[in-house]
């Protein structure tokens, strides 16, 4: 009975320190993110631990499978609660181009999400946590059910690879950054192209994008290290 409570104990304080540092980190506080998730025992340090490590450190993250076979991981992000994390893997050539669902406190798999031609480039959970979006190099968008792992809706429209989709902080639409030069707007419910942004010159090798919390305006960056906020609607630059 003792150990076992002392087990408890020891995986409630290394859950503790893991989100302990991530404040931290979003905290703009690097030194005590890392101080903090260093002290995680090994035995506790599952696959949220890990990327988490390799975030602070800039380094590429690469997980591999039971059968030791290589999976790049594009794309990764915690549910609305913070309870699972989601992951998009996969590139041009290989077959492995799923997105999983994964337990945040054990690093356990919950669910796979198969169905991109090419890599899952880029993925987002809506703020209900009901449904994931995955952006991929097959040039599809793609919306999933979290509980049943159904394809929901796939969203076509880009001519070349999309490599990143956000969801608005309230949930009605996505915006979509592609190699085609353009970013997109989209209607979460039915699937429908909103708006075509034409305020930014190009869209380079990595296009970022992301919603302001009133949904209002997007940010945009790409490998040229150029930022543009657009206001939504008329997809003109914000000065």
């Amino acid at each position: 009975m003792a150990i076992a409570s002392r087990d408890e104990t020891e995986a409630t304080l290394a859950r503790s320190n893991f989100f302990l540092a991530l404040a931290r980190w979003e905290g703009n506080r690097p030194g005590d993110a890392v101080e903090l998730l260093e002290r995680i025992p090994a035995k506790h340090r599952h696959v949220e631990w890990q990327f988490a490590r390799q975030q602070f450190n800039g380094d590429d993250f690469v997980c591999y499978d039971e059968e030791e076979l290589g999976c790049w991981w594009n794309s990764v992000c915690f549910s609305p609660e913070g309870s699972k994390i989601v992951s998009g893997s996969g590139t041009l050539v290989d077959s492995n181009n799923t997105m999983k669902l994964w337990d945040a406190a054990t690093g356990m798999e919950l669910r796979t999400f198969d169905g991109h031609r090419s890599g899952a480039r880029s993925v987002s959970v809506s703020p209900d946590g009901t449904q994931i979006v995955s952006a991929s190099h097959d040039k599809s968008i793609k919306l999933w059910d979290t509980t049943t792992e159904e394809e929901l809706r796939k969203l076509s429209g880009h001519t070349n690879n999309v490599l990143s989709v956000t969801l608005s902080p309230d949930g009605t639409q996505l915006v979509s950054g592609s190699l085609d030069n353009t970013v997109k707007v989209w209607c979460r419910k039915v699937g429908q192209e909103l708006s075509l942004l034409n305020g930014i010159e190009t869209v380079t090798v990595l296009p970022s994008t992301s919603f302001s919390p009133d949904s209002l305006q997007m940010l945009t960056t790409d490998e040229r290290r150029n930022t543009d906020s657009l206001g939504y609607g008329h997809g003109k630059e914000v000065e």
